[in-house]
């Protein structure tokens, strides 16, 4: 497959309930929350990071990260969803993220529980403590 046509967010890990998606470049919207629904109808109650150091949050606008977060929130609620973990190495995605989990919790109805991690390591041992 062309580097063109190479998905822009895949299944890179799973362990148990627990998934690692790694967004690249040029993703939008839609396709996060189809993959994270497309995820959840298989594993309702799954555990979600979505590894956004490849691809960036930057090119969301504020109204976009509001509806992101209410789509999130809508899809949980249908497949019962678990946590959501954000990864971004970037200050200004990082920041974004952020952005995110607090509309997740404001706006989303049910809420997202969404959280914004620097670390992988440290989202995934947050997505473990929602197991145990």
């Amino acid at each position: 497959m062309p580097a063109s046509e190479a998905p822009l967010i895949k299944i890179a890990y799973r362990d148990g309930n627990r998934y690692r998606f790694v967004v690249g470049r040029g993703f939008d919207k839609s396709e996060l929350v189809n993959a994270y629904e497309h995820l959840l109808r298989l594993e309702p109650g799954g555990h979600v990071l979505w590894d956004l150091t490849e691809g960036g949050l930057r090119v969301l606008s504020s109204t976009d990260v509001r509806d992101l977060a209410c789509e999130i929130g809508a899809v949980r609620g249908r497949h019962a969803g678990g946590r959501l973990a954000l990864v971004c190495r970037c200050d200004i995605d990082y920041g974004i993220a952020r952005m995110l989990a607090i509309y997740g919790d404001t706006y989303a109805d049910p809420p997202a529980v969404i959280q914004a991690f620097r670390d992988a390591d440290e989202a995934w041992c947050w997505l473990s403590d929602a197991i145990s």
